[in-house]
C-alpha cells in the first residue's frame, strides 16, 4: 500500500504536467468530465465514497450537468463504492438499487466511453476513457488526467485482462435503461470481474527494484565477478533497492509493468533485468507528453 506523504509529493508534481494536457475539465474541485461523460468523486462513509460516473448520449456543458436533476432515461450512470479500509472498489450499484459485488478487475461501456478498474488493494486503479483522453484514479485521489491514444493504450486499467483474454473475458456494458449487460444479454449474476494470476517476475517475493544507475554498478560488478557484495548492499538499502509494491500499477503484462513512482512523480517502465538474474528488475522512467 502506497505511503500518504510520497503520494502527495507525486500529485504535486504530476499536476504541473497535466494542466496542460488534461482533456477531462474540472468543474469543481471533485468534478471531471466532458461533454459526454461525467465523473464525480465522492468521499463520504461508505458505502457512500467513491465514483459516480454519468453518461449522456446528448452533448451536456459541463457548467449544466447537474446530478440531481438526471433522470434515467436521459443518462447512463453507475456508482463505484470505494472502501478505504480495505482500500479496494467494494461495490457496483445502478439505478434502481441494484448491486453487485467486485470481485476482480472488469472493463465497463456506458455509450462510446470505457471504466476499467482493477480493485487489488495494493494499488486499486480506476481509469475512464472517452474519446483519446483518460482520467485515471488511485481508490479516489485523482492521479492522472491526460489526452493522446499512445496514453490510453498504455494507462488504461484492465490491460492484462483485456489484450490476453479479450476473446473469452467479454466486457460489461450498461445499456440506454441503465441495465448491465454481457455479451449482448442481461447480466444474471450478482458478483463482477475475474481474478488473473500476474505471471510476472517483477512482482514475486524476494524480487528488488533498482534505478540506471544501481543497474549500471551491477553490471559493472557482475563483469567483474563481484555481483554478490555489491548485491547484498543494495538489498540491504531500502531506499535503492524497493519492490514493486511501493509503486502504483497501472497495467502489467507478463514483460512489463507500468507504474507511476509515488516519490519521484514519474512514469516509468518495471523490467526484470535478465542479465543480471538474481531476482533484480529496473526502473526505467518514461517522457510523457
Amino acid at each position: 500500500m502506497i505511503s500518504r506523504l510520497p503520494f502527495l509529493i507525486f500529485l504535486y508534481f504530476f499536476a504541473l504536467h497535466e494542466a496542460a494536457t488534461a482533456q477531462f475539465f474540472n468543474a469543481g474541485r471533485l468534478t471531471f468530465g466532458d461533454e459526454h461523460v461525467k465523473v464525480v468523486v465522492a468521499r463520504g462513509v461508505p458505502p457512500a465514497s467513491g465514483l459516480f460516473i454519468v453518461y449522456t448520449e446528448a452533448p451536456l456543458p459541463i457548467q449544466e450537468f447537474d446530478p440531481q436533476r438526471l433522470t434515467p432515461h436521459k443518462a447512463r450512470s453507475m456508482f463505484i463504492s470505494f472502501d478505504p479500509k480495505l482500500n479496494s472498489y467494494s461495490k457496483l450499484l445502478l439505478p434502481g438499487n441494484r448491486e453487485f459485488q467486485i470481485q476482480g478487475s472488469l472493463t465497463i461501456s456506458l455509450g462510446h466511453t470505457r471504466v476499467a478498474l482493477d480493485p487489488n488493494p495494493a494499488s486499486p486503479y480506476c481509469s475512464v476513457v472517452s474519446g483519446d483522453s483518460i482520467i485515471g484514479f488511485a481508490g479516489t485521489e485523482r492521479i492522472l488526467n491526460l489526452s493522446g491514444n499512445e496514453l490510453v493504450a498504455l494507462l488504461e486499467a484492465n490491460q492484462l485482462q483485456a489484450n490476453r483474454y479479450k476473446d473469452v473475458i467479454y466486457t460489461y456494458a450498461i445499456d440506454a435503461d441503465n441495465k448491465l449487460m454481457l455479451n449482448g444479454k442481461p447480466f444474471a449474476g450478482t458478483r463482477l470481474g475475474v481474478t488473473t494470476q500476474y505471471d510476472n517476475p517483477c512482482t514475486e517475493q524476494g524480487s528488488i527494484v533498482v534505478t540506471g544507475t544501481d543497474l549500471a554498478r551491477l553490471l559493472v560488478a557482475k563483469e567483474r565477478k563481484l555481483l554478490a557484495p555489491v548485491l547484498k548492499e543494495l538489498q540491504h538499502d531500502p531506499q535503492r533497492a524497493r519492490t514493486t509494491g511501493e509503486f502504483l500499477v497501472l497495467s502489467l503484462n507478463s514483460d512489463s509493468i507500468v507504474v507511476l513512482d509515488p516519490i519521484s512523480g514519474k512514469f516509468g517502465v518495471i523490467e526484470e533485468a535478465k542479465e543480471i538474474g538474481n531476482k533484480v528488475c529496473a526502473f526505467s522512467s518514461m517522457k510523457i507528453s
